[in-house]
């Protein structure tokens, strides 16, 4: 029976291998199939030759090859994939990690800034939270230069920098004003009333503790009653109080740091001179300045009553109240060991004509200025220019009728004054003056005599505050005077007698 043409698999076997059955055929295919990754090795028979392989060979080999690059190409992609895959996270997370290294470093940097610029500005006082006053250390006091200077306002420590040395607690703060200057510091650009002060600051006016002087002429006098201190022509000070050192100690602590302030700085820089001359030490005393000029976070504005005028119940001030206190008085020689001596011989049958037109001068003054003036015509504008022009010539014959009874003094003369007062009232109190006077002429002994204004102005003010008076002077010091307030010298103001009697105690009228 004919063979079909159709080729089968078992067939193609079959003309490959004759000799070979069809078990071994079939497991020869068996194993060229599975076997993908290697080609099958032909077969061989006995002849030398090896036998052709068949298409179909062929195509399984190529199925099987293509089986296999497809297999070895997916595991490759595969293989790709996961390279790709792997260096692609290895890429982002080198990346992650130079940008986080990146922010780090800018945040370091930050941070570093921010804490050189916090210290800085810190050491510069600039910073938002101020440094406490009592870890700051005081420079030491240094006057400014040109007119603040004069005033002895600091260089360092003044109005602009005065808010980060508040609140020390070594330290104290006083300001010299007055509620109420009768100075008119207006014209000046000032304020005469306290108007406002620096927090931390308490109210102590200089008035009351020295006189005051050479003021700018154009705010004319201010205060000129009692005051616990006078002072001397020669500079120094003289306590008019048995509690005046007292009182300044307790305000003005030796064992603390003062820190001095007023409106524009001329009261401060004089208390400061004051305190200096009577012991303190001049490195811890502080001449602020004005607070006129202050501009600070630490201003404290004084209310205003309903009436215009302002309210000071607030203010933190220390008041001096004069009554409470005790005056100071020169022992005189009423009694006990008393020398009669003579004056000095130019006032026996002579007269100190210098003196004598100087106080001519000074009495005349105000009839001689205003005589032929018609207040009537003037404006207010040129009534105050010619009492300010009244007033600075009456300050200037002042020092001149003082300063001429001073050189008296430092010269150690011995002789006898009169004050009587000028306040224009007259009972026989205020007449002594001229009752002593009047029995010196009597005898041809010269005796001087003035208005109570000039003892206010001259160093014998020091020893004698009461008036009318008379005073007897050996060598420049004042040796006794009369004390209307007390009932021993009561009689003597009441009789030209008994006046004459105390004179001829302590005077040789004639040699």
């Amino acid at each position: 029976m004919a063979t079909k043409k159709v080729e089968t698999k078992e067939n193609v076997e079959k003309k490959v291998t004759p000799k070979k059955n069809t078990t071994t055929v079939k497991k020869e295919v068996t194993k060229t199939a599975t076997k993908k990754t290697t080609p099958k090795k032909t077969v061989q028979t006995k002849t030398k030759k090896a036998a052709p392989k068949t298409v179909v060979s062929k195509v399984n080999e190529e199925k099987v090859k293509k089986a296999v690059k497809t297999e070895i190409v997916e595991e490759v992609k595969s293989d790709s994939k996961l390279e790709t895959v792997k260096e692609s996270k290895k890429a982002k997370n080198g990346k992650g990690k130079k940008i986080l290294l990146f922010i780090i470093f800018i945040l370091v940097l930050v941070i570093a800034g921010l804490l050189v610029y916090l210290f800085v500005f810190n050491n510069k006082g600039g910073s938002n939270k101020p440094k406490d006053p009592n870890e700051i250390k005081l420079p030491k006091p240094e006057v400014e230069d040109g007119e603040r200077g004069k005033l002895g306002i600091d260089k360092n420590v003044n109005e602009k920098t005065i808010d980060k040395y508040l609140g020390r607690k070594d330290a104290v703060y006083r300001d010299m004003r007055m509620l109420e200057d009768p100075a008119l510091y207006e014209e000046i650009g000032g304020d005469r009333f306290l108007s406002g002060y620096v927090k931390g600051f308490e109210v102590v006016p200089l008035p009351y503790i020295i006189p005051v002087d050479d003021l700018p002429k154009e705010v004319g006098r201010t205060y000129d009653g009692n005051t616990l201190f006078f002072k001397k022509s020669d500079g120094s000070y003289v306590p008019l109080y048995e509690e005046s050192m007292d009182v300044i100690e307790d305000l003005f602590p030796k064992n603390k740091v003062i820190f001095l302030m007023c409106g524009g700085g001329g009261y401060a820089g004089m208390m400061k001179q004051f305190l200096v001359a009577n012991g303190w030490n001049e490195d811890k005393i502080y001449v602020v300045g004005g607070y006129w000029y202050y501009n600070g976070k630490n201003k404290v504005d004084v209310p205003k009553k309903r009436t215009g005028e302002y309210d000071f119940s607030d203010v933190p001030y220390h008041d001096i109240d004069f009554a409470d206190l005790t005056r100071v008085k020169t022992n005189r020689h009423n009694s006990g060991d008393i020398k009669k001596f003579y004056l000095d011989g130019e006032y026996y049958e002579g007269k100190d004509e210098t003196f004598d037109k100087l106080v001519l001068e000074y009495t005349s003054l105000y009839s001689n200025f205003f005589s032929g003036k018609d207040f009537d015509k003037m404006t207010d504008e040129e009534y105050d220019k010619l009492l300010d022009e009244y007033n600075e010539l009456e300050d200037k014959k002042t020092k001149e009728l003082a300063g001429y009874i001073n050189d008296l003094l430092n010269d150690k003369k011995s002789f006898v004054i009169g004050v009587y007062s000028d306040s224009g009232c007259m009972n026989p109190k205020t007449s002594v003056s001229h009752l002593a006077i009047d029995y010196a002429s009597e005898n041809n002994v010269y005796f001087y005599e003035v208005p109570s204004s000039i003892l206010f102005e001259c160093d014998l003010y020091a020893d004698v505050q009461e008036f009318p008076n008379v005073i007897i002077i050996k060598d420049g010091k004042a040796y006794t005077f009369l004390d209307y307030s007390s009932e021993e010298d009561e009689k003597i103001f009441e009789s030209k007698d008994e006046l004459i009697k105390w004179i001829n105690k302590y005077i040789y009228m004639k040699r």
